[in-house]
């Protein structure tokens, strides 16, 4: 089969605008599947589905998987403003698309699913998928950092979400795969260890097998203290969306200013983990605060790392809070000594 009889078109109508459109869709019959790595990516031969898993309305840039476009949940007011203030020129996705129009797809999807507050498995999906497209176009840093974002999500999710308790082994796996790929060594063998003593684990032989293959890969990783070439540290630059690469249509020159450098804050030991009850609008507004980075500089933040800044910067100004004995008298000091500018107790 020729590569283009490979596709086909098909008819979809954005839930958020209802503006109709065509995607471009993979024939079952093209696809030749490879091989199939640790972290479950499939390489193929020729035609690459993935390139096509995720729908893009051309109109307000909504995007998610092709399995779940049609299923929009949240405040449809709040999304399409949220969409529309972040809305700016993409590629188009219609038609074959090449691998960085890919990563593109995945980037918006990811934005789509952070302004819905889809579940953290579905955003380590895209988050893991964006990594392979990364990986696919040996961009290193990109790759890894998409790595570290699905590992996170996918931790927060074996934690949170109850959607991933019916899959746990495999689940259990694959973030002990990711820690490995990133260099966290221990990490990776102490969930590779909780994989293979899950009573459920006789249920899934394949991810058994592969649990005990990467759980010896791991040590012997440890012991030699070498790192996977595929996934190189960080570097300390920023990695840019494929959007920044799209000319400008009013051909004009934009002047960026400098960066201001923020000093980041030094902790004196590990994080630990630790579950909050919040009310609905406070989660709103963290949500919403999350979402600022991506409109600035296409980065993404989590509400957990809100929060925590929250929490750094309230331990630098605030450092020995005194003279409340409730919630509300705590909340008032709070307000109170940060419009005077004073420390709480002074």
């Amino acid at each position: 089969m020729t590569t283009e009889n490979a596709f086909f078109s098909l008819q979809k109508t954005c839930p958020v605008c209802g503006r109709s459109f065509s995607v471009t869709r993979t024939r079952s019959s093209s696809i030749r599947a490879k091989e199939r790595q640790a972290d479950f990516r499939v390489i193929f031969e020729g035609v690459n589905p993935l390139y096509y898993q995720v729908y893009v309305c051309p109109a307000c840039n909504y995007a998610a998987l092709d399995n779940s476009f049609d299923n929009l949940t949240g405040n449809m007011v709040t999304i399409r403003r949220s969409l529309l203030d972040a809305q700016q020129q993409e590629p188009d996705f219609q038609g074959c698309r090449t691998a960085e129009v890919a990563l593109r797809s995945f980037q918006l999807a990811l934005r789509t699913a952070q302004i819905c507050g889809y579940s953290q498995s579905v955003q380590g999906a895209l988050s893991l998928r964006a990594a392979w497209i990364a990986r696919e176009l040996g961009d290193h840093d990109t790759d890894r950092m998409y790595t570290e974002q699905a590992l996170h999500y996918y931790e927060q999710a074996f934690e949170n979400d109850r959607s991933t308790k019916s899959n746990t082994v495999t689940i259990t796996y694959l973030i002990g795969e990711l820690h490995r790929q990133v260099g966290h060594y221990n990490d990776a063998i102490r969930w590779f260890s909780r994989a293979v003593t899950n009573p459920s684990v006789k249920q899934e032989p394949e991810i058994e097998r592969l649990a005990r293959q990467q759980w010896e890969l791991t040590r012997q990783q440890a012991k030699a203290g070498t790192e996977d070439e595929a996934l190189a540290p960080l570097s300390a630059s920023s990695i840019l969306p494929v959007v920044a690469q799209v000319q400008d249509p009013t051909n004009e020159k934009t002047v960026h200013p400098a960066p201001n450098v923020v000093k980041t804050k030094k902790h004196s030991g590990p994080k630990i983990r630790f579950t909050v009850t919040l009310y609905e609008d406070e989660v709103d507004w963290l949500k919403k605060v999350s979402t600022v980075p991506y409109k600035e500089a296409k980065e993404f933040m989590d509400k957990e790392t809100v929060l925590r800044a929250l929490l750094d910067a309230a331990l630098e100004v605030f450092p020995d809070v005194q003279g409340f004995t409730n919630e509300d008298e705590l909340r008032e000091q709070f307000i109170q000594r940060m419009k005077d500018g004073k420390k709480p107790g002074n």
